[in-house]
């Protein structure tokens, strides 16, 4: 079976050319006669193929006729090889036969080149890169070799990525040394994510919010890993299958992860992954509100005075005057008065110091 067909064939190189025959019902059937086939090159025009094949006389053809080879009922596959040297273009194939004793007869096309494309490749954001080496690489003496296949692999920078698979570290600890740095980032990567799906920056709280955003990813990424199937026994950590706690009254058995590196004894207990989740939900409501909250901080009502922002707006309520603007009668009262420029308008006195 040839790699090419009619979207394209190298010059030199075989193709395929598949034809299938059906009745006025569109199913399959076969000629009353095998079908031969005319090849044209790209120097042949369509009126000229279409003259030969209405006289029956196939002179111009480069080839022919040639007898393709019956896949399945209807069905008919003809190998060609294209001679070495062609010139490039639009080669066309005239398939001749007969159905149901009416002639059948057909031009199709398909495209020879000439040379390569060259192109660049280029890597983007996001993307696994896995490299196989064979078992029978060897050094340049030849008498080494790798042995067995080896794979290397290795992702490109993950975007957006909010939060270093240290930090986690960081804040996990080695409860999650079992990971590698790669897939770590691919956690960070998805939380990342999630993150920008909740909420996005705002101009007046951006430093606040990107803050909030990386404690969240960090939070996030971390349960992720801690919740990795089969994080127990990559870890070091025996949890003991089902359970975990028993409660009677005031009596309470919990029964921890034991670990079996070395002689520590610690483990992740479920107070612990319930601090990480509420540390990773306090985050969030930080993001879903743009970072205009602090963690265990909410939104509060707020309440408003029509016209509060008008300029020259007249002050309401009982209030007390400045006693360094006003002498107030000694004792003083809690009372209402005026302010000191309305005052001195209502009774006539002016604001002119006397000399």
């Amino acid at each position: 079976m040839a790699i090419y067909g009619r979207h394209g064939v190298l010059s030199g190189q075989s193709l395929d050319l598949r034809v299938v025959f059906t009745d006025d019902t569109d199913c399959l059937v076969n000629p009353d006669i095998t079908p031969v086939v005319y090849i044209y090159d790209e120097s042949i025009d369509e009126d000229t193929i279409e003259t030969e094949l209405a006289a029956a006389i196939f002179t111009s053809a480069l080839a022919g006729p040639l007898t393709p080879t019956q896949i399945a009922t209807g069905f008919y596959e003809l190998e060609y090889i294209v001679p070495t040297g062609s010139a490039e273009g639009d080669w066309h194939d005239v398939w001749v036969s007969q159905v149901d004793g009416v002639a059948s007869e057909q031009v199709f096309e398909f495209v020879v080149e000439v040379g390569a494309v060259l192109t660049t490749q280029i890597l983007y954001n996001n993307e696994l890169i896995i490299i196989e080496l064979d078992s029978s690489i060897a050094n340049l003496l030849g008498d080494k070799t790798l042995g067995i296949d080896t794979q290397v692999s290795f992702s490109t920078l993950y975007s957006p990525l909010y939060a270093s698979p240290d930090l986690v570290r960081l804040e996990v600890g080695p409860w999650i040394s079992f990971i590698p740095d790669d897939t770590m980032a691919l956690m960070i990567h998805w939380s990342s994510k999630e993150a920008d799906f909740i909420a996005k920056p705002s101009r007046a709280n951006q430093e606040d919010f990107e803050f909030a955003r990386t404690k969240f990813v960090i939070y996030d990424a971390a349960l992720k890993a801690l919740n990795l199937p089969g994080a127990s026994a990559l870890s070091g950590l025996d949890y003991g299958g089902s359970g975990g706690s028993k409660a009677l009254g005031d009596l309470s058995i919990k029964k921890n992860p034991v670990s079996t590196i070395g002689t520590t004894s610690s483990g992740i207990d479920l107070e612990t992954l319930k601090e990480l989740r509420r540390m990773r939900d306090e985050w969030w409501r930080v993001v879903n509100a743009g970072g205009e909250i602090v963690p265990g901080q909410g939104f509060k009502p707020t309440s408003a005075v029509k016209g509060s922002m008008l300029e020259g707006r007249r002050v309401t309520g009982r209030l007390w005057e400045d006693p360094g603007e006003y002498n107030y009668l000694q004792p003083s009262t809690n009372s209402k008065v005026l302010r000191r420029g309305a005052w001195r308008a209502r009774f006539g006195f002016s604001n002119k110091r006397r000399r």
